[in-house]
């Protein structure tokens, strides 16, 4: 467990900073179960632990495939607003800039499947999990990175 470690270190030091984390998202498919299973079960302060499972039913069925594509569309809204921003990073860019999409017959969007591209966008994965709908809070998501 040494991600929830990790993770718990991290919530203190953002708390020691006076900059608490609101929400931690997990995507809670494959081994990241046990993440959010152990964050689950831990006392973490008053930080909320969103279980992420990008393959689910989006909140907007109507446009979306799954929660990835909404979550994707979301950041891609995000981005193209005036105050948007995100780190500048070029694996992250070049992660974002290569993630394809397609409207179907059903006019919902669909992203291209991990297996067709190159290489797995997991840094972007990450950003873009931060617009899940369960994780908007006041504060923000901040991002975090582990090495």
């Amino acid at each position: 467990m040494e991600t929830v470690g990790k993770l718990r270190k991290y919530l203190d030091d953002q708390k020691k900073l006076e900059t608490p984390i609101d929400v931690l998202v997990i995507d809670s498919v494959g081994v990241g179960l046990g993440t959010y299973n152990r964050l689950m079960e831990l006392d973490l302060g008053g930080t909320r632990v969103v279980k992420y499972q990008g393959g689910t039913r989006a909140n907007q069925p109507d446009d979306f495939v799954d929660q990835n594509a909404e979550c994707y569309w979301r950041l891609r809204n995000y981005c193209e607003k005036d105050d948007g921003c995100i780190p500048d990073d070029s694996a992250l860019l070049a992660q974002l800039s290569s993630r394809r999409y397609n409207i179907q017959s059903d006019k919902r969007i669909r992203l291209e499947p991990k297996n067709k591209m190159v290489k797995s966008p997991d840094e972007a994965d990450s950003l873009a999990m931060t617009f899940v709908s369960a994780a908007e809070s006041t504060g923000g998501v901040p991002m975090w990175f582990p090495s």
